[in-house]
């Protein structure tokens, strides 16, 4: 995800820990991975700002173009929105699930003191 992120160009840090969605610790240690690959350039590139961003080396910007022919970048982005969604709906589910039971509980209640009262 990292090569499919900097295929286009350089990227700060922070832009690939918003775009990935990951932590800082994951990024950095993937970048230094791509680093130790030879994927990713040792030396930062600066943008007209002076922030650092970092380039992909030739020979991942190879493997990111495979990348992106294979779709496995567009699959991974679309996994992660499904954990998403589901644990969006979980959420809810949970919610609705603990409103059921109190529910029931009241009504079993109800009916036990119903019946032996």
């Amino acid at each position: 995800m990292l090569l499919a992120e900097l295929q286009a160009k350089p990227k700060r840090f922070v832009v690939l820990r918003d775009d990935l969605k990951i932590s800082s610790a994951t990024i950095r240690n993937r970048l230094e991975d791509a680093k130790e690959l030879g994927l990713v350039s040792d030396e930062p590139d600066y943008n007209s700002q002076g922030q650092k961003r970092h380039p992909l080396t030739a020979k991942g910007q190879v493997i990111a173009d495979e990348l992106q022919l294979t779709d496995l970048a567009r699959i991974q982005k679309q996994i992660w929105k499904l954990e998403a969604e589901f644990e969006d709906h979980l959420e809810e589910f949970e919610m609705t699930l603990t409103q059921k039971t109190t529910e029931l509980n009241d009504e079993f209640q109800h009916e036990l003191t119903r019946r032996y009262s």
